[in-house]
């Protein structure tokens, strides 16, 4: 128990495969870590790492930054993994290349929100978060369920990072179900802040206040530009949204220029379809 403790550490290594479940108890923070070091600061554990089997658990009631999977490394492939009961993050992955998600299930993550602790409606906690550096990632064929009734804030699924560090990177998103709910402090299912070229095709939105929203992440406001160019959402189905796709609220209209939306299908989508805002978009 205590800060910073993982049921399984791979630090440095090349080419591990692991198969396991893991059960934190309810007291460990993380049930993988990916990484070097001491604490939370590196995030880098090598090259080639597989990663199966069910990660659960993984929350000590107070501690607002917990996840099955934390850290970051090369060539790193989650495959049929089930990660559930976390009291944040399903996945947050800092500082990783050539990311593979495949054939996953990330449910009843942000359970902190919903327990009688110090955090209560101020926990965080996302399905899969990609922050630090992140570059040519796949997630495909992989269910983020943020529909039970504990779960709070954040996203199914972000892609974060500061200082236009991934301005020019991209990846794919696609066969994946995204599951959200109303009521909540909750902004979209899916939240583009960084890239240039990702692509979101053949999934399926279900749910929540605004399904996948395309908008460069500044702070301060309007300090980074010419990011989230030429996404690509095309394919997908939005269905029992409140609102569906939301491209740009930057101060900048360059910033999301080239984004393509097309060949989309809404149904019992009650506000708005398409929102475009001071954005160049097809």
């Amino acid at each position: 128990t205590g800060a910073d403790v993982f049921a399984v550490k791979i630090n440095q290594s090349t080419n591990c495969t692991i198969n396991l479940e893991i059960d934190c108890n309810g007291t460990t923070q993380y049930g993988i870590f990916l990484g070097s070091g001491s604490g939370e600061t590196t995030y880098v554990s090598g090259t080639g790492h597989t990663i199966s089997g069910k990660i659960h658990n993984c929350y000590d009631g107070n501690s607002d930054y917990t996840a099955c999977i934390i850290g970051g490394g090369i060539d790193i492939t989650i495959d049929d993994c089930e990660a559930y009961d976390s009291g944040s993050d399903g996945f947050y992955l800092r500082n990783t290349q050539n990311l593979v998600i495949d054939n996953s299930h990330i449910h009843h993550v942000n359970q902190n929100y919903g327990n009688a602790n110090n955090l209560g409606t101020g926990a965080s906690g996302d399905g899969i978060q990609l922050d630090g550096t992140w570059e040519n990632y796949y997630i495909g064929n992989t269910i983020i369920d943020r529909s039970d009734e504990n779960t709070g804030n954040k996203f199914c699924l972000i892609l974060n990072s500061a200082n236009e560090i991934n301005a020019t990177n991209n990846g794919i998103v696609e066969h994946c179900t995204f599951i959200a709910k109303t009521g909540v402090d909750m902004g979209c299912s899916v939240y583009v802040a960084q890239g240039e070229g990702n692509i979101f095709r053949y999934n399926t939105f279900i749910g929540g206040p605004l399904a996948l929203r395309v908008s460069n992440y500044s702070d301060p406001v309007d300090t980074y530009t010419d990011t989230c160019l030429k996404t690509l959402i095309h394919n997908n189905i939005f269905y029992d949204c409140v609102n569906g796709v939301g491209v740009a609220y930057g101060g900048d209209a360059e910033d999301n220029r080239n984004t393509k939306v097309y060949n989309n299908t809404f149904y019992h989508v009650t506000g708005y379809h398409v929102w475009i805002d001071r954005s160049y978009v097809d």
